[in-house]
């Protein structure tokens, strides 16, 4: 079953060795298909024709644009350029009455390591919504610093909301904090889909023999998930990368011959 990363991913694929002019063509062009235009702005971000210069100056504009896509995409973008310019557009995004645009550039400063961002997530904490609170969890993860991973910590123990409690556990676990392991078994039996996904590999993460077993289950029949392969992947991947690092081939039967060896370890 395919979907909108598998034909970003298939547009990359076709798009490799394209000129630059040619990719340029393609992003302007607003008859093209969204996801073969995200797939533009990856490829010209990985050229090494376009000085970083331009690069940012395309993803700032884009964020400016109209189109929703273009504009989550070029924000993620930004998140790997330590440019003025792109500080300064992201930090700009942190205020927007979007809280999808602002989820990705809250992200994308995470990434960066500004730990400016680190004072914006404790506000949202504090005053925000449950899904800036979740968000601003997320954003965290990210922020490789021991004030973020105490703050997941304070939000795992306080009286949160169970999705925001829960968020702060898997990215600690993410991390290898076992802080949250029994709320995660708690919420692995309450739970399904994606939800189960992300705590099964959060529980993986930190050797829990339920985690692997629901891990298991789950790959097992992965089409019970109605979402593409490559989204599984992109979800697993950041829990347990030393599986992925020999091979992409068959990751699925990788993982499950994995899942068992930690097993038969215990």
């Amino acid at each position: 079953m395919g979907g909108p990363l598998d034909e970003i991913r298939e547009h990359l694929n076709d798009l490799k060795g394209t000129d630059v002019d040619v990719l340029k063509a393609i992003l302007s062009d607003p008859s093209k298909p969204s996801t073969q235009r995200v797939a533009a702005i990856f490829s010209m971000v990985g050229s090494s024709h376009i000085a970083t210069e331009k690069k940012v100056a395309i993803l700032v504009d884009l964020a400016a644009g109209s189109e929703p896509d273009l504009r989550k995409a070029a924000l993620s973008l930004l998140g790997q350029f330590k440019h003025p310019r792109a500080f300064q557009t992201l930090r700009a995004y942190l205020l927007s009455e979007d809280t999808v645009l602002q989820a990705y550039a809250l992200q994308a400063l995470c990434s960066l390591g500004d730990l400016e961002v680190y004072h914006v997530c404790c506000q949202l904490i504090s005053h925000g919504n449950e899904m800036q609170r979740t968000i601003a969890a997320k954003a965290l993860a990210k922020l490789a610093s021991h004030e973020a991973e105490s703050l997941l910590d304070l939000l795992l123990h306080s009286k949160e909301k169970p999705v925001v409690r829960r968020t702060a556990a898997i990215f600690l676990a993410q991390r290898g904090n076992k802080a949250g392991e029994s709320l995660l078994e708690e919420e692995l039996v309450l739970t399904d889909g994606f939800d189960r996904l992300m705590i099964s590999c959060a529980l993986a993460k930190l050797h829990n023999r339920r985690g692997f077993e629901a891990l298991r289950e789950l790959l097992e029949n992965p089409s019970a998930l109605q979402v593409p392969p490559s989204l599984i992947r992109t979800i697993i991947e950041p829990f347990l990368p030393q599986v992925f690092q020999n091979s992409d081939h068959d990751w699925i039967k990788l993982i499950l011959q994995w899942s068992d060896d930690q097993m038969e370890a215990d």
